[in-house]
């Protein structure tokens, strides 16, 4: 496994907290701090172990947004999405939206709350 720098880091400040509660805290015994402990390792676990398996980095999930702003081919009215299981991970390609992005109803609500955040109305 290829690990880089800044995954290592991030690893790094994930565990220290439980690190430290665990030093400081262990010769006290209290079923608090072990249940506190036990929450920490989980979520350790989880972010070390499982998260890298399911989901991509922030920079990678930005992908499908960026091939579709500048692929010169990119057509309107598709939708890029990563290419691995469940388009949870992978390279950008064009994939099928959401059901909910289909109904019609749900589009022009989307839009009139967009144009309300905004300011900006656009004739349509």
């Amino acid at each position: 496994m290829n690990l880089d720098c800044s995954v290592l880091l991030t690893r790094l400040e994930e565990q220290t907290p439980a690190l430290k509660k665990d030093r400081l805290l262990k010769p006290q015994g209290t079923e608090e701090i072990l249940d506190s402990l036990r929450e920490d390792l989980k979520n350790i676990a989880f972010a070390v172990l499982i998260r890298p398996v399911l989901i991509q980095s922030p920079d990678k999930g930005a992908w499908p947004i960026l091939r579709a702003a500048t692929d010169p081919s990119a057509a309107g009215a598709q939708y890029y999405g990563p290419d691995g299981f469940q388009q949870a991970k992978g390279h950008p390609i064009v994939v099928r939206s959401s059901a909910a992005s289909y109904d019609s109803d749900t589009q022009r609500q989307l839009w009139e709350i967009s144009e309300k955040l905004t300011g900006v109305a656009f004739p349509v």
